[in-house]
């Protein structure tokens, strides 16, 4: 016990040297909790070292404590084994003859030991996220053309559901009171093709009224257009600068941060062109403060690398179903919040306004809260060493993916996982739907006509096919979304087909009289909108052409040698437009096969002579189309960390997406 006293007699000394050196206890950082424990280690740590140099020990027995702590942290990299290694260390060591007074801070050193678990076992904060404050509404521009709100020039709603696939709102076993009495009143289409299966080309598609062979992007991490590109090239104009230079004040809130992350110094054709007020919920990030506090302003982050502390005291302090998941606990609610209040101010204008209010439930993690969770995930479906829990879900997903890259892993043997994950998804969408419900009222409030379009950007799976969430196959679950466009003389009914997704923002404009030149897409409210072109969907290095009954499947890319040096790996530097590799992989009699089972191309032939006619037909369309690829056109994509970090937090880096 002498010993004990003489070793932690130092850590009265360590905590007033943690002060004096600046512990940057005025920062702006709310982790009291995590702070604290940082601390108490840190003075543990320092009474350690502090106190066996005051005792009387031989050079030699002084040295055994460091050259332990120092092997603790080259092995396991905490610094918490330092301090460890180096109190095992001296309570193994000889009697030593300590002065009288160290014997007074004895307490403080039990306290400071004490508080070290003390601090782990006490609870985290439920939800440390938070969102930044809503933006003002900006004063629509002085020059905006004179138009009041009437049955001719309704307010438009633009609701975009991120994930949203098109059976999920038909699904019996989900209640969707609310989307069930838009498509009841409105004009809807049991699907709509999504131009892609990821979040970022299906948007600016959408958002700019342009067929996906002019927008080029395959994914959220393909070539990116300028927006002079798309301007010289296609004469493009944004939906929200075409409805504001009609007269409408336009104002989007934007949930998915991927919309809000445009680098402002590359020239990139942004989503919040043509808004007034363009509002995304911005996510206070308190565990990424605390760690630079850690990195800046503490002495283990001066004497230690910054992977050292990170990981530990993540696992140690905010597991992963706090720091990663939490965020997203009802980030419906504050979307919609943010969008009535604009509602409200706006409709104390005279003015029309166009409001896209873009949610990105049900996108992962699929974490819907009470009274909504274990309804239709119950407890008994989860599937053997999973407890339906935050972290559970990201697991889950973890170990379905990672098991479908070994070629023996079957299907069905992932089924439970996928089973149980779809159902966690639908809650989701039963969420969605309330939130949307208190969207509608306010709108419905106001009194005002009022135009709703409700679709999504793209579908999801669930381990069919072995395709995981969405960015791994053009399967229909990927990219059929929901499309009901209701209110503002709209005649209830049924499309029949399957309409674009760009035919909405045709249809939008053309609906309140905008400017439509230079617009893809039909109008759907039109008396004879007219037969859609061959519809095309992209991933990555594949391109799907579907018809009413057939639908072909092919990879698609720009890879070839570099005839300087043909021993290189193929490369897309020498890209041109109409130069390309086109292999079919899959036909479809979506008929007969509507869950897309059976591929009746097997070794690039066809058995059956209707199917080649088929093939044949969608082959040459297909071409015909992707010779005005503007893929070519674009220059590679250069991406910075900040970037990668931030396509890596929702799931875009790695595996096929």
């Amino acid at each position: 016990m002498r010993s004990v006293s003489a070793a932690v007699a130092g850590l009265f000394l360590g905590g007033f040297l943690l002060f004096a050196v600046d512990a940057g206890w005025e920062a702006e950082v709310t982790m009291g909790r995590e702070r604290l424990f940082l601390f108490a280690v840190q003075a543990v740590i320092l009474g350690w070292i502090l106190g066996l140099a005051l005792c009387k020990l031989a050079r030699s027995r002084a040295l055994l404590p460091f050259a332990v702590g120092l092997l603790a942290v080259t092995a396991f990299g905490g610094p918490f084994l330092f301090g460890l290694g180096l109190a095992l260390t001296a309570i193994a060591l000889r009697p030593m003859q300590p002065a009288p007074w160290h014997r007074a801070f004895l307490p403080l050193a039990v306290l400071a030991h004490l508080a070290i678990p003390g601090i782990l076992l006490a609870p985290a904060d439920e939800n440390p996220f938070g969102f930044d404050a809503q933006p003002a509404l900006a004063a629509a521009p002085a020059d905006r053309a004179p138009l009041t709100v009437g049955e001719a020039q309704p307010d438009v709603l633009l609701v975009v559901v991120d994930t949203l696939r098109a059976d999920s709102i038909l699904d019996s076993q989900v209640p969707t009171p609310h989307l069930d009495a838009l498509r009841a009143r409105g004009l809807w289409a049991e699907a709509a093709l999504a131009p892609a299966n990821q979040t970022l080309p299906s948007h600016l598609g959408l958002l700019m009224g342009l067929d996906i062979m002019k927008i080029g992007m395959r994914g959220n991490l393909s070539r990116w257009p300028t927006a002079e590109q798309l301007a010289t090239e296609w004469r493009a104009k944004s939906l929200a600068a075409r409805m504001g230079e009609f007269g409408y004040r336009t104002v989007a809130v934007s949930s998915n941060p991927l919309l809000d992350q445009v680098p402002p110094d590359k020239g990139y054709q942004g989503f919040d062109d043509g808004f007034d007020s363009w509002a995304p919920l911005k996510v206070k990030q308190p565990w990424k403060d605390y760690l630079a506090w850690v990195r800046e302003r503490t002495l283990l982050g001066f004497a230690t690398p910054p992977r050292w502390l990170s990981f530990p005291l993540g696992q140690l302090l905010m597991p992963n179903d706090l720091r990663n998941f939490r965020e997203h606990v009802e980030e419906g609610g504050i979307t919609t919040d943010r969008s009535i209040a604009f509602v409200e101010e706006l409709a104390a204008d005279d003015r029309p306004y166009f409001l896209l209010a873009q949610y990105f439930d049900p996108h992962t993690p699929y974490i819907a809260p009470a009274p909504f969770a274990g309804t239709v995930a119950k407890p008994e479906m989860a599937p053997g060493g999973f407890d339906g829990g935050y972290a559970s879900d990201y697991a889950m997903r973890v170990q379905m993916r990672q098991a479908f890259r070994d070629e023996a892993t079957t299907v069905e043997s992932q089924r439970p996982i996928g089973e149980f994950q779809h159902a966690l998804y639908l809650e989701e969408v039963a969420y969605f739907d309330r939130e949307f419900g208190r969207l509608l009222e306010a709108v419905e409030a106001t009194g005002r006509p009022t135009l709703i379009v409700f679709t999504s950007d793209h579908g999801e799976t669930f381990g069919r096919q072995r395709a995981v969430e969405h960015g791994e196959s053009l399967l229909d679950d990927e990219i059929l979304v929901p499309l009901v466009i209701a209110g503002a003389g709209v005649e209830p009914g049924r499309l029949a087909g399957v309409p674009d997704l760009v035919d909405a923002t045709r249809t939008i404009l053309a609906r309140v009289g905008a400017d439509t030149a230079f617009v893809d897409g039909r109008d759907l409210l039109a008396a004879d909108p007219g037969a859609p072109a061959p519809q095309l969907a992209v991933r990555i290095s594949e391109v799907t052409i579907r018809g009413e009954r057939w639908k072909l499947v092919a990879r698609m890319d720009y890879f070839f040698p570099d005839p300087d040096d043909p021993e290189e790996r193929p490369t897309e530097k020498n890209a041109a437009a109409g130069v390309y590799n086109l292999e079919p992989l899959r036909l479809i009699d979506l008929a007969a096969d509507p869950l897309e089972d059976v591929n009746l191309l097997v070794d690039g032939t066809v058995a059956n002579p209707e199917a080649g006619v088929a093939l044949a037909r969608l082959t040459m369309q297909l071409r015909a189309r992707l010779d005005a690829d503007f893929y070519p056109s674009i220059a590679a994509r250069a991406f910075s960390a900040k970037e990668i970090e931030d396509l890596a937090n929702l799931g875009y880096v790695g595996d096929s997406h």
